[in-house]
C-alpha cells in the first residue's frame, strides 16, 4: 500500500482494491443508476424482513445510509435513528484507505440508552468490500448489543475483502453485479436515465 495526505494527515491508501468511480469511469456501460422511487420500493419490499429482526435502534452510516434510514423510520416510526460516520472510500483522489476510518461514532450515554443490550440494525446503501460492514460490527461490539444485523440496498456479487462478517447478518433489498451503483444523492447530474 501507498500513504498519501488525505484531509489533515497521511493515511494508508490500498492497491489491491480499486475506487468504484474510478473502476466505473474505466468502464461506463457498467453504471447503474437508481431513483428515489427506486430506492423506496426496495426498502418497502425488505420491511417484513426487518420486522422479523424486530430493530429497537437504527444506526446510519453516513453518508450512504441517511436517505435509507429515514425512509426506513417512514415503516418504523418508534424507532430512533442514530448516525455514525465511516471513511473507507477517498472521493476525491478515487482511492480506498488501508481500513476503514471511523470520523463520528456514538458516545457513551447515547449508547448506554439506545444500543447497549438492543437490536441494532445498521443501515447503509451497499456493501461492496464489506470492509465498512465489518468495521461496524468490531466498533459495535464494544456497546454490547443484544444482536446486530445490517441492512443495505444492494450487495455486490463478488469475493468479500472482509469476510468476517457472515451473509446471515445481511439483509439485503437487492444483489448487483460488480459495477458502480449512482444513488440519487451522489448523481452529479440526476435528470441523467
Amino acid at each position: 500500500y501507498q500513504r498519501r495526505v488525505h484531509g489533515t494527515g497521511m493515511h494508508a491508501v490500498r492497491q489491491d482494491i480499486i475506487h468504484p468511480k474510478k473502476q466505473a469511469a474505466a468502464n461506463a456501460q457498467k453504471v447503474r443508476r437508481v431513483s428515489y422511487t427506486d430506492i423506496h420500493q426496495m426498502i418497502r419490499r425488505s420491511v417484513p424482513e426487518i420486522k422479523r429482526f424486530d430493530p429497537e435502534v437504527l444506526i446510519c452510516i453516513g453518508g450512504g445510509g441517511y436517505v435509507p434510514a429515514r425512509i426506513l423510520r417512514t415503516y418504523f416510526p418508534k424507532l430512533h435513528v442514530l448516525a455514525v460516520t465511516i471513511h473507507f472510500y477517498d472521493d476525491i483522489n478515487l482511492e480506498v484507505l488501508q481500513e476503514p476510518e471511523i470520523i463520528q461514532w456514538i458516545d457513551a450515554p447515547t449508547a448506554e440508552k439506545f444500543v447497549t443490550g438492543k437490536r441494532v440494525l445498521v443501515v447503509d446503501d451497499i456493501d461492496d468490500t464489506r470492509c465498512t460492514l465489518a468495521k461496524m460490527d468490531e466498533q459495535l461490539a464494544n456497546l454490547q448489543p443484544l444482536a446486530v444485523r445490517h441492512f443495505v440496498l444492494y450487495s455486490k456479487r463478488k469475493q468479500k475483502q472482509s469476510p468476517d462478517l457472515d451473509d446471515d447478518k445481511l439483509i439485503v433489498a437487492s444483489y448487483v453485479q460488480d459495477f458502480w451503483v449512482e444513488f440519487p444523492w451522489d448523481a452529479e447530474d440526476p435528470t441523467l436515465p
